[in-house]
């Protein structure tokens, strides 16, 4: 009998995720599936080494004996479009960043971050959203970080340009841990775990107390604020022949490489190369709950914008096709150290580079950008693309802010046979005199996962 296949993986695949707040730390059960999934091909790395060039008599095969797996790990590049739900965790671990979902004040809308957004940060030292003099926190018990303190929001009203190590009647610091004080269900702490980097954990067991009931055990704290942004666990539901799925689970994933496509004609899409700490199948298959509500964000809103030129000065600019907007990562993914069993959290080991490439007809006003590229002049410009209505209180939104770019290639107006004259500008966002963000990413959704 002939052996049967299945004919498109993603007839019975799934792609989940979950935030993981300790790279290393104890597998999270997926529980956002990805929509708007298009392909997501892994790589696994098991290394290897073969003793070789043994002088044995009579022997000119290498012995089985010498191939030994020194550590697993794993690499892939997930591509999806797009989408309200399962979007946050995903672009905030590609910003390195540690936003989380935070409710716009008393309103049905969630913005990654709050008000400010995230911009890109080295994920092993962010621990929270960075207090910013300039964005309003409007919510109660928010928690932010300055310099390495977090803090409690107790003030929402006016909370604007309040320094927390200053202003104690708007904020309230978080303490540290400590093993001999009994604490309550609610109870916030500091707490760094092994390996990990700080973060906030409220209590959810009544009277705990000491090292057995501390941050690490999950059935008395849960992590409320950091690493979240940082690496997350992802499962893989695998169709077989028989119509059953089985899973690959990569532990601590992070983003290497990120890349949003905005085009006029299509969804919003994304692409994410990532790196896993390493991967197993032992974790048992979850089964996916799968909306049919799940929105795509797109271009052909009539709210969705495109503007570009000198900071401060951005104008919509017509005959803009295309934009696409890339992330490349500078991390070391190898750091395996004598005595342990797995490798370490990637380290930063370079500078992050942000381009934008934006393909453009060579109307009137786009000619006043590409003249910029000869003058070495900075441009700023900010894409958003709008999606569903929430209730009364707004849209939802995705949008990539830059401050400070300039034009690496493309500044030219080419002349091509009887075409019309186009060209694909290639931008990359640096930091200005004022040391304003780079890049900042801001997501309003009305669906709140969580994360």
């Amino acid at each position: 009998m002939a052996q049967v296949i299945t004919v498109g993986s993603g007839l019975g695949g799934f792609t989940a995720i979950a935030p993981q707040p300790s790279y290393g730390g104890t597998f999270a059960t997926p529980t956002r599936p990805i929509y708007g999934l298009k392909s997501n091909k892994a790589t696994h790395d098991p290394h290897i080494v073969q003793g070789t060039g043994y002088l044995e008599y009579g022997r000119i095969v290498d012995i089985g004996a010498a191939h030994v797996q020194t550590y697993l790990d794993a690499k892939g590049t997930l591509v999806c479009d797009a989408f309200n739900s399962g979007l946050a965790l995903l672009l905030a671990t590609a910003m390195g960043n540690a936003g989380q979902l935070v409710q716009n004040g008393s309103s049905a809308l969630y913005e990654l971050g709050g008000s400010f957004g995230v911009r890109p940060e080295a994920p092993e030292t962010h621990a929270a959203e960075t207090w910013e003099s300039t964005a309003t926190y409007s919510i109660e018990e928010q928690i932010v970080l300055e310099g390495t303190t977090f803090y409690k929001n107790i003030k929402p009203a006016g909370n604007t340009n309040k320094k927390p190590s200053t202003e104690s009647t708007f904020w309230t610091a978080i303490a540290a841990w400590a093993s001999g004080t009994t604490y309550s269900v609610g109870n916030k702490v500091a707490y760094t775990p092994s390996g990990g980097k700080a973060a906030v954990y409220t209590c959810i067991k009544a009277n705990a107390k000491g090292e057995a009931e501390g941050p690490n055990n999950s059935a008395c704290w849960t992590s409320q604020q950091a690493q979240s942004g940082s690496q997350f666990d992802m499962q893989l539901g695998v169709p077989t022949n028989q119509g059953e799925l089985t899973p690959w689970n990569y532990h601590s994933c992070m983003i290497t490489k990120a890349e949003f496509v905005f085009e006029r004609t299509g969804l919003v899409s994304c692409t994410f190369d990532w790196d896993a700490q390493y991967i197993e199948n032992t974790t048992a298959l979850i089964t996916p709950t799968m909306s049919t509500s799940a929105a795509p964000f797109s271009m052909s809103n009539t709210a969705s914008v495109f503007k570009i030129g000198a900071p401060g000065s951005q104008v919509t600019l017509p005959g803009v096709r295309k934009l696409t907007v890339t992330l490349q990562r500078k991390l070391a993914i190898d750091r395996v150290y004598l005595g342990e069993q797995r490798k370490q959290i990637p380290s930063t080991n370079g500078m992050v580079d942000i381009m934008v490439a934006a393909e453009m007809d060579y109307t009137n006003q786009a000619k006043a950008v590409l003249e910029t590229f000869l003058t070495n002049s900075p441009q700023a410009l900010t894409v958003s693309a709008v999606g569903n209505a929430v209730g009364t209180v707004g849209n939802e939104e995705l949008s990539f802010e830059m401050s400070n770019g300039f034009i690496e290639s493309g500044g030219e107006a080419p002349l091509d046979g009887m075409d019309i004259v186009k060209n694909t500008v290639n931008l990359k966002g640096t930091i200005n005199s004022t040391n304003a963000n780079p890049l900042k990413a801001v997501l309003k959704t009305g669906v709140d996962t969580g994360f």
